[in-house]
């Protein structure tokens, strides 16, 4: 039980620094990660809280991940849904919370995306490292390298890619 316990305070500690990098890395004006890249695009757009439109993105990426898997995918891939819920609503309270920090300079954004970067990163550690659930954004891409037997580093980096990809082509789309 003590294991489970620590696998699980990790994990949450892991999707709290993420979801607060994501928040300071929104405030910042200067970019986001890819995950929240989409959300933060419609975000943006819609003025509908990034976290809820993550939470949104959180259930496509596990519905992806369940064509892809087909029979292999089981209620275990379900419960992904609850650490990428959590994730998406503390995004918007960190929002929230951080919303009154300074960010009127490049020296105040630069900091804030810095900020950001380094919690997401020690967040992304501490998830993948707490070996409890795996986070959708994780998931998906983990789902794509089982199936074609890939190597899943090259896959989560495609991913990635694809996501700033859509994400620049709606935001180009929008210019037009």
């Amino acid at each position: 039980m003590k294991k489970f316990i620590k696998h699980f305070g990790v994990l949450v500690i892991g999707i709290l620094c993420m979801s607060a990098g994501v928040a300071l890395s929104k405030l910042s004006l200067l970019g986001t990660s890819p995950i929240s890249s989409i959300p933060n695009v419609i975000s943006n757009i819609t003025a509908i809280p990034i976290g809820q439109l993550t939470i949104a993105f959180i259930f496509i990426l596990v519905l992806l991940e369940a064509i892809v898997l087909r029979r292999q995918f089981s209620w275990q891939n379900l419960l992904q849904l609850i650490p990428g819920s959590l994730f998406g609503w503390f995004i918007d309270a960190f929002v929230r919370f951080f919303h009154s920090l300074p960010n009127q300079t490049y020296i105040e954004q630069l900091g804030l995306v810095l900020m950001g970067t380094v919690l997401l990163s020690l967040g992304v550690f501490l998830e993948v490292n707490s070996h409890a659930i795996i986070m959708p954004g994780e998931g998906f891409p983990n789902a794509i390298a089982l199936m074609h037997q890939l190597k899943f580093a090259k896959v989560k980096v495609y991913n990635d890619f694809i996501l700033i990809g859509i994400s620049l082509g709606s935001v180009l789309k929008l210019l037009k």
